[in-house]
């Protein structure tokens, strides 16, 4: 753990050492708050989040958070991506776009990809929601463009599916078979068996949709 190099900051980082090693994270970042370590306490909630999530801890995850100056906070990225996570539970959706665009630009200064392309994501996810459809494309095409550069597999199936999933909102059916004949391509060389099998069904049935459209289209001419 982090101190700073004098007897407060040290007494501070040992106990709260020792209280992680018994599985006292509450009692830890408490510790750090009444002591005014918010440096410290940002560390191990940063590090404790993603359990916490899963424990579905969500309200004290966004007290301690609330709690923490940008300045302390700035340095965990995933807080922010957390702090989003909860708020777009809560329904705060205003409030989850800005946690997600902040996790994206804070993410990219750290040089995490993997980290980026979630914030992304989550980014085109919401604004998709908003009817947004030119900005959540953009945030897709962000995130498809940096999984490819990164090399994240799972990254890039998933932004090829949604983009493939908003051109066939478009009614752009040609994109949209492109999108997922590239999506389910790369998660059966992945491994992906499933995933492979889920987007395979939906681009054959989007295949008969576009064949049989066309077939319409031509009778009519």
């Amino acid at each position: 753990l982090k101190n700073e190099n004098d007897p407060k900051s040290e007494f501070v980082g040992e106990t709260a050492a020792f209280l992680l090693e018994e599985k006292a994270i509450c009692a830890a970042v408490n510790l750090c708050f009444k002591h005014q370590s918010t440096t410290l306490a940002a560390e191990i909630i940063s590090h404790s989040a993603a359990e916490m999530l899963d424990l579905g801890q969500w309200a004290t995850l966004a007290s301690w958070i609330e709690h923490l100056e940008p300045e302390a906070s700035d340095a965990w990225p995933i807080l922010a991506y957390v702090n989003g996570k909860i708020l777009t539970a809560s329904g705060h959706m205003d409030h989850a776009r800005k946690a997600f665009a902040r996790s994206s630009q804070l993410y990219a200064r750290a040089h995490d990809p993997d980290g980026e392309c979630r914030s992304l994501q989550a980014e085109s996810i919401l604004a998709a929601w908003h009817g947004e459809t030119t900005f959540s494309r953009e945030r897709a095409l962000s995130a498809y463009a940096l999984a490819q550069r990164s090399r994240l597999n799972w990254h890039e199936i998933w932004a090829s599916w949604h983009l493939g999933a908003m051109a066939f909102a478009r009614q752009d059916y040609i994109e949209a078979l492109e999108r997922f004949k590239s999506a389910a391509n790369l998660a059966k060389s992945s491994g992906y068996q499933s995933v492979w099998a889920m987007i395979e069904q939906a681009a054959v049935s989007l295949q008969r949709q576009y064949e049989l459209e066309h077939e319409l289209f031509s009778h009519r001419q």
